[in-house]
């Protein structure tokens, strides 16, 4: 059985994983243990840069626990700043260096080889005006919403969306016939037409939900990574290159870094292709699942659009990790059975939903509201 833990300012509750109901007793002393951990580390809020010590703490405190032999960390906390308040470049650079700083300081500690990825740098916010015809009919992607689509779509519309300045669209049957090997069951999910967007656009339900006011990610086909281990091919190629790592006993460290582009990045870099053909995986949702499944997008289980009704099932199974609709992303490598995980972060629900590591602890925030912290403490692998 797996279990959450949920802890605000000392009150906490235990809760069943899978159901969300609340539980009185458990025989799991991992579970006692977090109980007594966490009340000494208070997550200071999204927008709050003492977040980003409390990330790379979070990592310590775990790998004073137990260990792990890969550990996963996902600092949050600059793109949530950046697309919060309007900041100049000397405030954007101390942000940076007191990121690269925590993390420096999380690796001299534990002496994991890391591999850091940021996620794109972040550009100034202009909205895409979705006409008012569509508003009733479009569904928005996960995290910062890089793709959009609409489903039962009307040759009308589609002309009429083709032609919005700043987005690039896509049928259904254009996307089978440039991604052949995606099954037929994940374009039954998909929508008719998929938009995607430029750089320094949002879609604009981005903005009703208050999440990007100043900048929002920028679209792009690499990201900066730096690493000790062998040079990854491509996004999707970094699981292998850790999973070879751990085979030959190294303990590795994943850190993504959210905002984080080339020009913000404060150690010697590469690029890492992140795209498939014409389609950026800049939309972090794509990012973390690409890293811990090492799967395209088109095999993540979940479709990069979905249309509302299907979330229905949200309430029904795993209620503390909506985005995954009742089903688990499998085969992650906090699910390697040989070895010990854990994952710290400042992303809420991505980090224990997408990593399934044995001891998962983040924020408990939505958007960008923080009520305490968030502990997964997962089934035995």
């Amino acid at each position: 059985m797996a279990y959450i833990i949920l802890d605000a300012v000392g009150w906490q509750n235990v809760v069943d994983f899978e159901t969300g109901e609340s539980l009185d007793s458990w025989d799991n002393p991992v579970v006692d243990d977090m109980m007594k951990l966490v009340p000494h580390f208070q997550y200071p809020g999204d927008t709050e840069p003492d977040s980003i010590e409390w990330t790379a703490n979070i990592g310590k405190a775990l790998y004073e626990y137990n260990q792990p032999d890969f550990m996963f960390l996902s600092f949050a906390t600059p793109g949530f700043i950046k697309s919060s308040y309007k900041l100049d470049d000397s405030e954007e650079k101390e942000i940076h260096e007191r990121l690269f700083s925590s993390i420096k300081d999380f690796l001299d500690h534990t002496g994991y080889s890391p591999v850091i990825i940021g996620t794109g740098g972040m550009s100034e916010l202009k909205e895409i005006i979705i006409p008012n015809s569509l508003k009733g009919r479009i569904s928005q992607g996960h995290g910062p919403f890089s793709h959009s689509g609409i489903f039962r779509v009307t040759e009308e519309e589609a002309k009429l969306v083709r032609d919005i300045k700043h987005t690039r669209m896509y049928t259904n049957e254009e996307m089978r016939k440039d991604f052949p090997e995606a099954s037929d069951e994940y374009f039954s999910q998909m929508p008719d037409i998929l938009i995607t967007r430029e750089s320094g656009y949002a879609f604009s339900r981005a903005r009703y939900r208050g999440m990007f006011q100043y900048k929002a990610p920028e679209v792009t086909e690499n990201l900066p990574i730096h690493t000790t281990l062998q040079m990854p091919s491509h996004l999707t190629d970094v699981k292998r290159v850790i999973n070879e790592a751990l085979d030959n006993k190294q303990k590795v460290a994943l850190i993504v870094l959210d905002g984080v582009g080339a020009k913000d990045f404060l150690l010697p870099y590469d690029d890492l292709p992140a795209h498939e053909k014409w389609l950026s995986y800049s939309d972090t949702f794509c990012i973390y699942m690409a890293l811990l499944l090492g799967e395209p997008f088109y095999r993540f289980g979940i479709p990069l659009v979905r249309e509302i009704k299907t979330f229905v099932k949200r309430g029904k199974r795993y209620p503390y990790s909506q985005f995954t609709d009742g089903d688990m992303p499998k085969n992650t490598i906090g699910r390697r059975k040989d070895i010990k995980t854990a994952a710290a972060g400042s992303r809420s629900i991505y980090t224990h939903a997408i990593s399934q590591a044995d001891i998962c602890i983040e924020c408990q925030a939505r958007q960008m509201v923080a009520s305490g912290t968030l502990v997964l403490v997962n089934d035995p692998k």
